[in-house]
């Protein structure tokens, strides 16, 4: 059964869940993750999860991985969770409701990201932040080291022009914890996503300065360490 039609559950049918988009983003990933079956991943983590059209087609290719799905916006990490039950991957995934920027704790909501909800947390201490115009934190170096001391396999990053500011952040030490990158780079108008103290940056030199090689063009890097 393919997995847009696995996902075509009843319930997910009454919750309206599959448009044709979320069908197209499933079959992208789906074919991303049979093409690097032999990544053999162990540890994932997708930065900007929203409602698994990565997680879980990561998780039903790589069938020995665990799997840690980051967003701010939880009503769609609960999306993911209803869908990771339905293709019976749930006891291998754990979610971290808050976005990926520079620091741990708070950053307010601005310009397009508040506009375009983002940072839509719901249900109690989110929703209280969300009032005051705020969404909870977390750094790349703090979702890497969820796994402990190990390695991270494959670590997703498509957080909406975040990646401007939370790369920049992160050490090269850090960086090269991960074996494979998965990096979608948003063009980003500086003003309007990050007001007058952030600035856009050569996202893919910062990863290629830490010691990757692009190996799938533009978006895919492998430590240069690991190259055959």
């Amino acid at each position: 059964m393919a997995l847009a039609d696995a996902l075509s559950s009843t319930a997910f049918t009454e919750l309206n869940l599959l448009e044709q988009s979320d069908r197209d983003l499933l079959d992208t990933h789906l074919a991303f993750a049979q093409r690097h079956q032999d990544f053999d991943c162990h540890r994932i983590i997708d930065c900007g999860a929203a409602r698994g059209s990565f997680a879980i087609p990561a998780l039903v290719t790589w069938t020995n991985a665990q799997l840690l799905a980051v967003d701010p916006n939880v009503s769609e990490l609960a999306l993911l969770i209803e869908r990771a039950v339905v293709t019976k991957v749930r006891p291998r995934l754990a979610t971290l409701p808050a976005a990926v920027w520079s620091h741990t704790g708070a950053v307010r909501a601005f310009g397009l990201w508040a506009k375009a909800g983002h940072f839509g947390q719901t249900g109690l201490v989110f929703n209280a932040m969300k009032e005051l115009g705020f969404t909870i934190t977390t750094t790349l170096a703090d979702v890497i080291g969820v796994f402990g001391s190990n390695e991270v396999d494959l670590l997703k990053l498509d957080i909406e022009g975040s990646e401007h500011v939370a790369l920049p952040a992160t050490p090269p030490e850090i960086l090269r914890r991960v074996r494979y990158w998965q990096i979608d780079e948003h063009n980003v108008d500086d003003k309007k996503y990050f007001g007058e103290q952030w600035h856009a940056v050569d996202v893919y030199g910062i990863i290629a300065e830490a010691g990757f090689r692009c190996i799938e063009p533009p978006n895919l890097w492998k430590r240069v360490g690991d190259l055959q």
